[in-house]
């Protein structure tokens, strides 16, 4: 039993630093304000000859697109300023949003797994550890977070300190074909989300999560010295933890 009860917290430790990135990452994909950060940031109307609202509905569809709202292929008409209509993508970039569709597909679902994975996880805490469950999740909520804090320092290092090589092994590994290799000076899809804006979206994925981590390591720490406390026989109270 104490075999099985160590990997389940090793299950849960390491679950919940990917659960928490991939929490972050849905957010982002859910969030209106990062598709209007990739307009400003990459003056997209100025660059695409695009009007902002036509530019907005495009980033609109997308979203629908990678949260798997639609399976419609990324086929959209515009009117550019000078009154040509055209569809804003060419057959390279649709075909390179369907592989990126189907990663975060990919992604989501492990995020669903994770999220039962860490449920059961919890379940067999109170199942098993029946006279106190609460310390022995905050336990492994502490180390889940310690090593959370950990691998994501490494993480962070590797990716600021080389972002642009970062950005590119990311996409070598992710995809079996090299559609994502665009040219800024003619495929749109690029134009609207340059290369800066990944550099911002990655550092906004890094510092949540970080935030999302350090609040339960917080957390699971205080309840920990608050239990500790009572178990010495010196009850002490939230208040005075965080006085």
């Amino acid at each position: 039993m104490k075999v099985f009860n160590r990997i389940v917290s090793l299950v849960f430790i390491l679950a919940v630093p990917l659960f928490c990135v991939l929490s972050v990452t849905r957010l982002l994909v859910l969030a209106p304000s990062t598709y209007e950060q990739a307009l400003i940031q990459g003056q997209a109307e100025l660059v695409t000859g695009i009007s902002l609202e036509q530019l907005t509905a495009v980033n609109s569809q997308i979203r629908d697109y990678l949260l798997g709202f639609t399976n419609a292929p990324l086929w959209i008409n515009v009117v550019t300023t000078e009154g040509v209509s055209l569809s804003i993508f060419n057959e390279r970039e649709v075909a390179h949003m369907v592989d990126v569709r189907n990663l975060m597909q990919f992604f989501w679902k492990i995020h669903n797994g994770l999220f039962v994975l860490i449920l059961s996880s919890l379940t067999i805490s109170f199942i098993t550890f029946r006279n106190d469950p609460l310390r022995k999740i905050a336990v492994d909520v502490r180390l889940a977070s310690l090593t959370g804090i950990g691998l994501f320092v490494i993480l962070a290092t590797l990716i600021f300190t080389g972002f642009d090589s970062a950005f590119h092994k990311f996409h070598e590994l992710m995809f079996t074909n090299d559609l994502w290799i665009l040219n800024e000076a003619n495929d749109r899809l690029l134009q609207m989300y340059p290369i800066d804006f990944w550099y911002w979206v990655t550092f906004r994925l890094a510092v949540a999560t970080t935030f999302v981590i350090a609040l339960m390591f917080g957390l699971s720490q205080l309840y920990l010295k608050i239990r500790k406390s009572e178990s010495d026989g010196r009850p002490e109270s939230i208040v005075r933890w965080l006085s």
